[in-house]
C-alpha cells in the first residue's frame, strides 16, 4: 500500500507541475507507468518517444519535449530520443541564435544533438535536412557538427565558415582571415588611426592558402609580407567535430567566431 501511495504522489507531481526539464528518473518512470507503457526501460523509452511524436505532430511542443526528455533519461543511449528532444528545444526557443551568450536552452540543445550523432552518425545527415533546426543553420556549432571530417575536405569547411577571427583578450580584435574559396584567402587587420581617433579594418591583403594535414600555409600575392603558417587543431569528441583552432605565431589563435561572450 505504501508503494502505491508514493506512486500516486508522483502522478500528482507530474500532472500538476506540467512537466519540466528537471523531471527525475522516478517521475519519468511514473509517467511511463501512468500511460500504461511497458516496464522494461528500453521499451518504455520507445513508447515515450512515440507518444512524444504524436504530441509533436499535433503541435503540442511542450508536451512532446517532456516525453522525449523522459525517453532519453530512461535510456541514455537512445539516439532518436536525444535528437527529438533537441528538435523541440530548437522550436520552443527561437532566440537561440540571436542570443548565444549564456543561453541554457542553446547549450542543452547542442549537448543532445552531439550525443545523438555520437550514438548514430546517420543523425548528421538527418540534421542537414531538418527544418526544425533552421534557426541555428547559420551558427558555427551547426556548421561543425554537420561536417563529416572523415569524408569532407577541411578547405570546404573553411570556406563554409568564411571568416575566422583572431581571439584576443580585451575589446578589439587583432586580425581576421576571410576564406573566399578553396584557394584564396584575405587577411584583414584592425588598425587605430591616431589622427581621427578611430579604429577600422584594413582593406585586406589577398593570399593563396593550402592545407597539408594539420598545417595551414598562406602565401601573400603581393610578396611584400612573409608567408603565414598555422597549426590546425581539431576538437573532436567521439567522431563529432566541436571546434577548430588555427594557431599562428604572429596573430595567435584564429577561430570561426569571435568570443564576444567573454569580452
Amino acid at each position: 500500500m505504501f508503494k502505491y501511495k508514493i506512486l500516486a504522489l508522483l502522478f500528482i507531481a507530474v500532472s500538476t507541475q506540467g512537466l519540466t526539464n528537471d523531471l527525475s528518473i522516478a517521475q519519468c518512470k511514473a509517467l511511463a507507468s501512468k500511460n500504461k507503457f511497458l516496464h522494461d526501460t528500453y521499451n518504455a523509452s520507445k513508447a515515450l518517444n512515440t507518444r512524444g511524436l504524436r504530441e509533436y505532430k499535433k503541435g503540442h511542443l511542450k508536451k512532446a519535449r517532456n516525453y522525449f526528455y523522459c525517453a532519453q533519461l530512461l535510456s541514455p543511449n537512445y539516439a532518436l530520443a536525444h535528437y527529438n528532444y533537441a528538435s523541440t528545444l530548437a522550436l520552443l526557443d527561437q532566440k537561440t541564435v540571436s542570443d548565444p551568450c549564456y543561453n541554457h536552452t542553446l547549450e542543452n540543445m547542442e549537448k543532445h544533438l552531439v550525443r545523438s550523432i555520437q550514438l548514430d552518425p546517420g543523425r548528421r545527415k538527418r540534421l542537414k535536412n531538418d527544418s526544425d533546426f533552421d534557426n541555428i543553420r547559420d551558427s558555427y556549432f551547426y556548421k561543425y557538427v554537420t561536417f563529416d571530417i572523415k569524408l569532407e575536405k577541411i578547405s570546404d569547411l573553411f570556406y563554409k565558415v568564411g571568416t575566422w577571427h583572431a581571439q584576443t583578450i580585451g575589446v578589439f580584435p587583432v586580425a581576421k582571415l576571410i576564406f573566399e574559396n578553396e584557394s584564396n584567402v584575405l587577411l584583414k587587420t584592425y588598425k587605430f588611426d591616431a589622427l581621427s581617433q578611430t579604429s577600422v579594418w584594413s582593406k585586406g591583403i589577398p593570399a593563396i592558402y593550402s592545407i597539408d594535414g594539420n598545417t595551414l600555409s598562406i602565401e601573400f600575392k603581393n610578396n611584400k609580407l612573409d608567408s603565414l603558417s598555422g597549426e590546425i587543431r581539431f576538437i573532436i569528441k567521439k567522431n563529432v567535430l566541436l571546434d577548430i583552432e588555427i594557431s599562428t605565431d604572429k596573430f595567435g589563435i584564429f577561430k570561426g567566431y569571435q568570443d564576444d561572450c567573454n569580452a
